[in-house]
């Protein structure tokens, strides 16, 4: 039998205190159906989950509407990544890559140059690139994921008037 053809008499309502200072909300959770435990997946629409047509009357100025059962699809996770580089030339232009992998696949790739602040040839420094951002679609958010995160990161100028020594 799916949740929507559930009685009332099965509904378990939960109260939650999330804050002192916030309200008391109601959360109602249904029994799990015994055939199917788990989050899934589903190849659809990403931009709704669900929808339903409300109806207001004339002179009618709220209404009230439960929406639901709702199944999470189009799940993903967000991967911020900050690279710390050390030891640096100051005023030197680095060629910066990111990569986030997966087994024996790259799930992800960016790429930036940065200069690194300061004078050109008064020694090196220390600077962090930060929002690398990447999103790991996936088929089922319940599931433990790893991934390695590799970078590359290279001087590009070769002007010998920036010779640095660290």
């Amino acid at each position: 039998m799916s949740t929507l053809g559930k009685s009332l008499e099965e509904v378990v309502t939960n109260n939650i205190i999330l804050d002192s200072d916030i309200s008391e909300y109601e959360i109602e959770s249904y029994p799990e159906e015994e055939d199917d435990i788990s989050c899934s997946y589903k190849d659809s629409d990403c931009c709704f989950d669900i929808s339903k047509d409300v109806e207001f009357g004339k002179c009618e100025d709220n209404e009230e509407v439960t929406v639901g059962p709702v199944t999470l699809s189009c799940q993903a996770r967000l991967l911020k990544v900050n690279v710390f580089l050390k030891n640096v030339c100051r005023g030197r232009k680095v060629a910066l890559g990111v990569l986030v992998c997966e087994k024996n696949s790259t799930i992800g790739f960016k790429g930036t140059e940065v200069i690194i602040p300061g004078k050109p040839g008064s020694g090196c420094t220390n600077i962090k690139i930060t929002n690398f951002c990447f999103v790991i679609p996936e088929r089922n958010i319940c599931d433990k994921r790893k991934v390695e995160v590799k970078v590359i990161a290279h001087y590009t100028d070769l002007n010998p008037l920036f010779n640095c020594s660290c």
